[in-house]
């Protein structure tokens, strides 16, 4: 069964900025975001075929959703801390 709390890094994520730009765009333009999950009932199925034989892990070090060893979110954390090691002889 997925975890489907907040990932720990989203505040660090840009979809705060996302969210509220669909809600901007909601405001102006009435019907936006009904149009977009319109969009994505009319993909899902292809995508589900696509997707299905997937597994789903839990990330080793957050424990979020996804499909490998660690999430894309620790591993791009780990590369930063890779790199700032390298810079600045941690």
């Amino acid at each position: 069964e997925a975890d489907f709390s907040e990932c720990p890094y989203a505040v660090e994520a840009f979809r705060a900025e996302i969210r509220d730009w669909l809600n901007e765009m909601e405001e102006k333009h009435p019907g936006t975001k009904y149009q977009i999950l319109r969009s994505y009932d009319k993909l899902f199925p292809i995508l589900a075929k696509h997707y299905a034989k997937r597994k789903l892990n839990r990330c080793k070090i957050c424990g979020q959703p996804t499909t490998g060893e660690i999430c894309k979110a620790c591993q791009f954390k780990l590369q930063v801390h890779e790199k700032a090691k390298e810079r600045f002889n941690l």
